[in-house]
């Protein structure tokens, strides 16, 4: 049985990669076509990968007790799995295999009580995850629907899919807003941004991506897996410029 140690800001990152939603109650198997491991009821949210030949990998991140953190066997078949909302999320239709979970805890300090948790790891069908809950998709009707697109365009969107400030531009440029959901731990246990868009006062001046984002303008590759579309018009030193700030502030970070 694979153990880590979380600690609290960790466990809010990971919470935060959450963005796919179950078309459900559907299965969660071993392995594409494999045995069914666990049924996942309609709407919950999991971590997912890219789609692969019809099948995504998927996380779920559920709540343990002690008792069953202590055990050789945290979930057994039969077992309600529940969220960190203590929300009845779906059911064990056996022993989650070892080689498939991985239980942690974080906390234990004074005022920070311990908690108990586990990843399961596994696979579900294309049809089981909801498309309008896959934020590339949303994103390229915005951008498609919008020539100039601008701040308020995305304000739904950036609270539906949980987007947080960030400062990844700040230790070398000023004057920049970022908003940023992280990629899934299935696809990056340290996960950065998964997309990130770029404001200056309400104007729209970039989006970077780790997934492929469909849209008409032109998508030029940055750094570290991610690519660019650049939305504010520049003359080329000025966009020269704009991309070396935006390798450079990847220095480093993990």
């Amino acid at each position: 049985m694979r153990r880590i140690t979380l600690t609290i800001i960790f466990l809010q990152l990971v919470l935060a990669a959450l963005a796919e939603r179950i078309d459900g109650p559907a299965n969660i198997r071993v392995s594409p076509k494999g045995t069914p491991i666990i049924s996942l009821n309609d709407n919950i949210e999991v971590e997912c990968s890219e789609l692969e030949n019809g099948w995504y990998q998927i996380a779920v991140n559920i709540k343990l007790t002690k008792a069953q953190y202590d055990s050789s066997t945290p979930v057994d078949k039969g077992d309600s799995l529940f969220n960190w909302q203590n929300e009845f999320i779906g059911t064990a239709l056996t022993v989650i295999p070892d080689s498939l979970q991985m239980t942690w805890y974080s906390g234990g300090a004074p005022g920070n009580p311990r908690r108990y948790g586990m990843y399961i790891y596994a696979f579900t069908y294309e049809s089981n995850i909801k498309l309008e809950s896959i934020p590339e998709l949303r994103l390229n009707s915005i951008l498609m629907s919008k020539e100039r697109p601008t701040r308020n365009d995305f304000s739904n969107f950036l609270t539906e899919f949980g987007f947080r400030d960030t400062g990844i531009l700040d230790r070398l440029v000023e004057g920049y807003e970022e908003q940023m959901i992280y990629e899934s731990t299935v696809i990056d246990p340290s996960p950065m941004d998964r997309i990130r868009f770029i404001f200056k006062a309400s104007e729209l001046v970039a989006i970077i991506h780790t997934r492929p984002i469909n849209d008409l303008r032109n998508s030029k590759y940055l750094t570290r897996g991610r690519s660019i579309i650049i939305l504010k018009q520049m003359d080329p030193a000025e966009q020269k410029e704009f991309l070396e700030i935006n390798r450079k502030a990847y220095a480093g970070l993990d």
